[in-house]
C-alpha cells in the first residue's frame, strides 16, 4: 500500500477493506475509510491523519489521497475512490 502521512479517505459504498481504519459514515450511504495506523479527526472525517489531530489545513493547500493508488475527486469537497471507480 502507497500511504502517505496524511490525505483525503477512501470514500467507500461497503464496509472498509482489510486493516483499514473506518471512520464512519459520510454522505449517505456511504462509509469513510483511512489506511491502517490513520487517524479520522471528528471535525472533518474525510481526513487520513497521521495523528488525532486535524490536518485539514495541509490537505486543502495540498490535495492527495492518503493511499497513493486511489483517486482524488471533488464534489463540493474532496475524497477518493478505489480505481476504476466513479466518484460523485
Amino acid at each position: 500500500m502507497a500511504a502517505s502521512p496524511s490525505g483525503f479517505a477512501l470514500r467507500m459504498n461497503d464496509t472498509c477493506q482489510g486493516k483499514e481504519v473506518d471512520c464512519g459514515n459520510t454522505v449517505s450511504p456511504y462509509r469513510v475509510c483511512c489506511p491502517e495506523a490513520s487517524f479520522c479527526p471528528s471535525q472533518y472525517s474525510v481526513d487520513s491523519c497521521p495523528t488525532a489531530s486535524s490536518c485539514t489545513e495541509s490537505l486543502v493547500a495540498e490535495p492527495r489521497c492518503a493511499n497513493g493508488t486511489w483517486n482524488l475527486n471533488d464534489n463540493k469537497g474532496y475524497f477518493c475512490c478505489l480505481q476504476g471507480m466513479v466518484g460523485y
